[in-house]
């Protein structure tokens, strides 16, 4: 069982084992890695996954967002607390993204990875996003 601590590198050593590439990232490829990723057990309390996309200025700029997400809720003697892992990919807008926005939590599909990749596979914010190009992608992960 993975260890929270391990998740960052672990995700990376995935990444790069599947040939994906930071300096030019495939979406598609991300989601792949990023699903046999949170198949990979981890050594917490609560684990969440999270698919969120639209069109946001978390970085002062407003750029297509897509951001795949684990959160692990971390409880020990000393400190409890929760950190997110997110694997963002983001890109100048197009007119038709900018109403493009989706937010799913896998814990509202009864915790069946199958169904919930699924749910965002077939969501039209996610399909058209992965037709954007000129991609930038970062992974990083912090405590909430």
């Amino acid at each position: 069982m993975l260890d929270p601590s391990e998740s960052e590198p672990t995700l990376r050593k995935m990444l790069d084992q599947a040939d994906f590439s930071f300096e030019h990232p495939d979406p598609a490829k991300a989601w792949k890695v990023f699903k046999a990723f949170v198949r990979t057990p981890v050594n917490c309390v609560h684990d969440g996954v999270l698919f969120q996309c639209g069109v946001y200025d978390w970085s002062g700029t407003e750029l297509f967002t897509l951001d795949f997400v684990r959160q692990f809720t971390i409880e020990s003697d000393e400190f409890n607390h929760t950190e997110e892992l997110h694997l963002t990919l983001t890109c100048p807008p197009k007119p038709d993204s900018v109403s493009l926005r989706a937010k799913l939590w896998m814990a509202n599909f009864e915790s069946n990875r199958n169904d919930f990749f699924a749910a965002v596979e077939g969501r039209k914010e996610f399909q058209r996003g992965l037709r954007h190009s000129g991609w930038a992608c970062k992974l990083q992960q912090h405590e909430v």
